[in-house]
């Protein structure tokens, strides 16, 4: 099996979220990143038939995708704090203690299914179908990963797969 994984220091990068809903258009990764000047990108977001409305709460500073919070999905990517003793980027859990404020202390926030736990325990269900799968995780050193599966998985197994490499999640 063969992924690829970028860890970033959210010390020395800026994260953004951009939506198809807010610019007009939908582009493709590369025309996103091109677009924007990205270093590099990753999906933010699985959606509704429309293809445009995510299946959970998503946001940046200037445009609102959706306003709810999906009650199945378990996991936020939040970037850009309003303040300086907040870390540049971190994913939280859905449960956390003053989840709703400290989500309201971040510009960008990206909702999503959560494969593990912050526990380590795999989440998702064994089974289901197999797919290219990008994941958005985080290391004990603080550092975002960008982590995609180039073989289709069962989510299940990717989270085996997560969890067996040297990556401290």
């Amino acid at each position: 099996d063969h992924f690829v994984v970028l860890r970033i220091q959210p010390k020395k990068f800026d994260f953004s979220v951009h939506m198809a809903s807010a610019e007009g258009t939908a582009r493709s990764l590369r025309g996103w990143a091109e677009t924007f000047g990205l270093e590099a990108g990753i999906n933010s977001s699985m959606y509704l038939p429309d293809n445009s409305t995510s299946t959970g709460l998503l946001r940046n500073p200037e445009h609102v995708n959706n306003a709810r919070a999906g009650s199945r999905l378990g996991a936020f990517f939040v970037a850009g704090p309003k303040t300086k003793s907040l870390p540049g980027a971190d994913i939280l859990e859905r449960g956390a203690r003053n989840l709703d404020k400290t989500l309201n202390r971040y510009g960008h926030v990206a909702q999503n299914y959560r494969l593990i736990s912050g526990a380590g325990s795999i989440l998702w269900p064994e089974g289901g179908a197999a797919s290219s799968i990008a994941v958005v995780g985080k290391d004990k050193k603080g550092r975002i990963l960008f982590i995609l599966s180039q073989e289709r998985l069962a989510a299940h197994t990717m989270a085996r797969y997560l969890l067996r490499f040297p990556l401290e999640l």
